[in-house]
């Protein structure tokens, strides 16, 4: 049977209460509980096993992106507690100019390595080679470019005087 977006969130719920109360229950355990409901669910053994699938996929993304975010973010502290310490080294009158080169080098290192891992953790989107244009900037390049075929003697497919001629 076909459900509603709605329908299967409420199946989902439900199956994730009973599976809080009894994470080891069976698909046979989950579906006598949720007939012996108030409000009774008579679910189908191999929809219920899809729907427990999904909440444990579920979890397991939750898990990784959690556990990768406290990973980012415990490297971020790093990064900036250590430029604190160079920045100090960097503006120290004390500090002679290859300290101070050294410094502001490792300081541009240490942002570097953080973009790379948030860039390889999926914060930010590669787009290269990806033109995104409107309809009237599309519009202009094609008249463009058959202006610049027009003056090179070119002109475009159906476009030139012969061609116009046949028609």
């Amino acid at each position: 049977m076909k459900y509603s977006k709605e329908i299967k969130q409420y199946h989902i719920n439900q199956i994730r209460r009973v599976l809080v109360m009894n994470s080891n229950a069976s698909v046979r355990e989950i579906k006598e509980l949720l007939e012996g409901l108030r409000n009774p669910l008579k679910l189908d053994k191999d929809y219920v096993y899809k729907l427990i699938k999904n909440i444990r996929k579920e979890r397991a993304q939750r898990i990784n992106y959690y556990t990768l975010n406290n990973k980012l973010s415990e490297f971020e502290d790093k990064i900036s507690e250590s430029d604190l310490r160079l920045w100090a080294i960097a503006t120290s009158s004390g500090s002679n100019n290859l300290e101070k080169i050294s410094a502001l080098r490792e300081m541009r290192n240490n942002n570097k390595d953080l973009f790379d891992k948030m860039f390889d953790a999926g914060v930010f989107e590669k787009q290269l080679g990806k033109v995104e244009l409107t309809r009237a900037e599309v519009v202009k390049l094609i008249i463009s470019d058959d202006n610049k075929k027009d003056e090179l003697g070119q002109g475009s497919i159906g476009s030139s005087k012969e061609g116009s001629k046949k028609l």
